[in-house]
């Protein structure tokens, strides 16, 4: 995490669909390719403690509890599901 006097790392990518002959972007995959070749380039920072894999997928099933129990992702879900039964 960055520290409060370092801005936040934030990467873009163009849409997947078809690129414009004018844009300035070069493609979707190419543009994937460079932005995982800049996020694992990245430095590493060690845990604050070390961190046994048990301990981790405890981490990550309690993560998965909170993001699946959050009401913004249902009606985010709710929204996508009407949005289909209209197309």
């Amino acid at each position: 995490m960055p520290s409060a006097s370092e801005p936040p790392l934030v990467f873009a990518l163009p849409c997947a669909s078809e690129r414009a002959p004018t844009s300035p972007h070069a493609g979707y995959r190419h543009e994937a390719e460079q932005l995982r070749d800049a996020v694992l380039g990245l430095p590493r920072r060690p845990f604050a403690r070390s961190l046994s894999e048990r301990d981790w997928l405890r981490g990550v099933v309690k993560l998965w509890e909170l993001v699946r129990r959050s009401p913004t992702l249902d009606e985010y879900n709710r929204a996508t599901h009407k949005l289909h039964q209209w197309a």
